[in-house]
């Protein structure tokens, strides 16, 4: 078997750019993520464990937010619930259909977001 040196270097060259696009369309989905998010949307991270005591103070009040939230854990956890400004559920989301292996699928997310901004839930374009 005879490859050409010349032959082996050119695709190792189109292999490292092949792989360098990948990484830099990944870095520029992920920014235009952060734009939307940042422009439209308020994280607030809630840790909720369905195992605590019902005794427990702490408990009743996650069990109450839960409730307002439209008892998201049936989906599973983690999940995304969609609020409008004045509070109100306006969509729960079960985060594996955003997964992609052990990670989110950045594009999936993207798509996500973007449709649940204010203007695309009041079909605004």
């Amino acid at each position: 078997l005879f490859i050409c040196s010349i032959t082996f270097k050119l695709h190792s060259i189109s292999y490292n750019l092949s792989l360098r696009r990948q990484q830099l369309w990944k870095k520029l989905i992920l920014y235009f993520l952060y734009i939307i998010f940042t422009e439209n949307f308020v994280f607030i991270h809630t840790n909720y464990n369905p195992r605590n005591n019902a005794d427990n103070p702490q408990a009743k009040q996650a069990e109450q937010l839960m409730k307002m939230l439209g008892h998201p854990g049936r989906f599973g956890f983690p999940v995304f619930v969609v609020l409008s400004p004045d509070g109100k559920v306006v969509h729960i989301q079960d985060s594996g259909y955003l997964e992609q292996g052990n990670s989110y699928d950045p594009k999936k997310v993207m798509r996500f977001f973007q449709n649940w901004t204010p203007k695309a839930v009041k079909g605004i374009k």
